[in-house]
Formats: structure tokens, sequence, C-alpha cells
């Protein structure tokens, strides 16, 4: 597949963070926030929409340990950019230039750093919270990812995630944090608290990805 080079001027809303954080239900809550608004909106679920479909074509098993070796396969056949590569095919695919994406989510500094360089209106929300909080979520939801791991083997995972991925690096870059750490109703206002400076930056950024002030 070639690679994807061309400059991509759609919105985008990058979701940050790490395993159970709640990149899944603040993007659902900005989806359905920015529809009421009457925006055009889009979600890319890297996992779901790019992962899952390569893990079961390659016949790779569905567990953390085969997601590594799929990325790593993918970083030897196309460079480290390959999933902002990734994420621009599908919003070049569905041709929609008013589209809004929300993209969830991105895993690393230089991650996050190739989509701003392809996708110079990309806006980055990070979402955070502690630990013990990510651990009891993680468990409660199961994913099938996830499901054969006990509790020891996650608090591993999350502790190898932050070394991998340098999470508290990217955190640094965000344009902006959620404090996840509550309940849905808690995460719900902070993302309804920071829509219209969201919306401020849709109308403020050029096409150079600059910002008039």
């Amino acid at each position: 597949m070639k690679n994807h080079t061309e400059r991509i001027y759609n919105y985008v809303l990058l979701l940050y963070g790490p395993m159970g954080a709640g990149k899944t239900s603040t993007a659902q809550h900005l989806a359905s926030l920015l529809c009421d608004c009457g925006m055009n909106v889009g979600v890319i679920r890297v996992f779901d929409d790019i992962y899952l479909p390569m893990l079961k074509i390659r016949e790779l098993p569905l567990t953390r340990e085969g997601l590594n070796q799929l990325i790593r396969a993918l970083y030897a056949e196309r460079g480290r950019g390959v999933i902002s590569q990734l994420i621009a095919e599908i919003i070049v695919k569905e041709g929609n230039s008013e589209r809004v994406y929300i993209v969830d989510s991105c895993r690393s500094p230089s991650g996050l750093r190739k989509i701003r360089e392809m996708m110079p209106n990309t806006i980055a929300v990070g979402i955070a919270a502690p630990t013990d909080v990510r651990l009891k979520r993680l468990i409660t939801r199961r994913r099938n990812i996830e499901s054969e791991y006990d509790k020891d083997q996650l608090l591993k995972l999350m502790a190898d995630e932050e070394q991998i991925y340098h999470l508290s690096e990217a955190m640094q870059l965000m344009d902006f944090a959620i404090d996840n750490s509550g309940t849905d109703n808690s995460l719900r206002q902070q993302v309804i608290n920071i829509l219209d400076r969201i919306r401020a930056l849709f109308g403020s950024k050029t096409k150079n990805g600059a910002v008039d002030v």
C-alpha cells in the first residue's frame, strides 16, 4: 500500500491517554455534543477500524502480544508514522472535507507529532485517571484483548505502557486535558466545559495550521 503524504485539512480531535483512562467514553461525549451543534462528525477508532481487521487478516492472536507484534510489523513495513498514514487514508477515502473527525486514539509523542504534521488542524485532548481507577475499569470492561489478563498482569501492562509510549511526555503536548477520575456525568461536564474553546479553535485555525490572533 502506498504511503499517504498529502496534507489533510479536516479538523481532527485526537484523543490521547493510557489504557482505561476513558478515551472511548470521551469520544462518545464529544461526538454527541458536536452533532447536537449541527456539525458533521466522524469517529475513527484506531483499534476497531485499523488494528482489528489487520489482526484477523494476518491471523495474529487477539491479545496485547498479538497487537504489539502487528505494530512492530507495520513499523518495519511502512515506518513509525504508519498509524497517522492509515488514519489519513481513512479520511481521504471518505472524501468529506467538511467532516470533523474524532480519533480514538494516539499513543506516543512521535505519533502525535506526525499526525499534526500531516493534519495541521489537529487538536489534541489528553485524558488521564489514577492507576487504581483505570485498573478497576479494565477489570470491569474486559474487552477481548484484555480478557486473558489477571490484576497483576494488567498492572504490568500499564507500567510497560508508560515506558513504551512515553505517556507523561505526550501529555505535555496536549491542547486540552481532562481528569477522568470521577463519574461519567463528571466526564461529560468536562467535555461540555472545553467544547466552546474547541469550537473557537475550529474557527481560528488557518489552512496552514496557524492560529489567527
